[in-house]
């Protein structure tokens, strides 16, 4: 069985010796599998120094991971800038997923990259691109790798986990005890190992459950009405800040969303890029 805090455990069973079997159920039946995804810096050098910086003899660090790699900054998969104005994030190797998911692709790389009107600026919008695999390298001649959006190159470091549902949805399954503080203690818990990514802040996932932001989703500059048509989409990662890479999003958390009909039929070209403040 779940481990209960004692709190809570001791509510539930206020309420009938099956109260905590049918929690217990709840979670077991609507847990969905998932990756957490944490980075590891291999530098302390950046990416890229100022020109005074150089002047000084300071030195930066050249892109160290493979281009196959599952990273933030460094070398992208393609080799090449996606446009001018664009920033390379980082990308996913569905390969290197520590277990299999759902729907999700066993191979193929997805490739983040943010606009910005000027350096150090807030996103103005996203570009994805999509290699269903490493035999789709558009070019095989080398090219100066894009500048990263952060400053270090840091790998994905991935563990197995679970979400579940939330807000509403995770209300309803204790919400006809009409208990006003078993609810309170309910909306606060998750086992561990669940919902990682709503409770650490440097904790980016891929797949399981939508998060709770998404139900304020918005699209970002010239991308008006993005948010909305998301609704309804499943939810391929959501990044938060990363203090590895050294990035953040100003006050926003960052969602590649897809409409499960493309993500069935492995469709990654289309997926969408939206924001949220949680």
């Amino acid at each position: 069985m779940i481990e209960f805090p004692a709190r809570l455990r001791a509510l539930l069973t206020a309420h009938g010796g099956d109260a905590l079997v049918r929690a217990d159920a709840f979670i077991r039946a609507n847990r969905r599998p998932c990756s957490y995804v944490t980075s590891r810096r291999l530098t302390m050098q950046p990416l890229r120094r100022s020109g005074l910086d150089q002047l000084l003899g300071q030195s930066s660090a050249p892109p160290s991971l493979a281009t196959t790699a599952s990273k933030f900054g460094g070398m992208p998969f393609s080799q090449m800038n996606i446009s001018k104005s664009s920033l390379f994030v980082g990308q996913v190797n569905f390969a290197t997923l520590p277990l299999p998911i759902p729907n999700a692709p066993n191979e193929g790389i997805l490739e983040l990259y943010v606009d910005v009107a000027e350096p150090g600026g807030a996103p103005t919008g996203f570009r994805l691109r999509w290699h269903a695999t490493a035999a789709d390298l558009e070019s095989s001649a080398w090219r100066a790798a894009p500048q990263s959006y952060g400053n270090y190159e840091a790998e994905m470091v991935m563990k197995s986990g679970f979400t579940l549902p939330v807000g509403e949805a995770w209300k309803a399954a204790i919400a006809f005890y009409g208990d006003d503080e078993l609810n309170s203690e309910w909306m606060k818990f998750a086992p561990a190992g669940y919902n990682d990514d709503q409770f650490r802040g440097d904790c980016h996932r891929i797949f399981g459950h939508r998060a709770a932001g998404l139900k304020h989703a918005t699209g970002f500059a010239g991308e008006q009405g993005l948010g909305d048509r998301a609704q309804n989409y499943e939810m391929i990662m959501r990044l938060t800040q990363d203090r590895e890479a050294d990035f953040s999003w100003g006050g926003k958390h960052v969602y590649i969303m897809i409409d499960p009909d493309d993500l069935a039929r492995s469709r990654m070209e289309r997926a969408v890029v939206v924001g949220s403040t949680q």
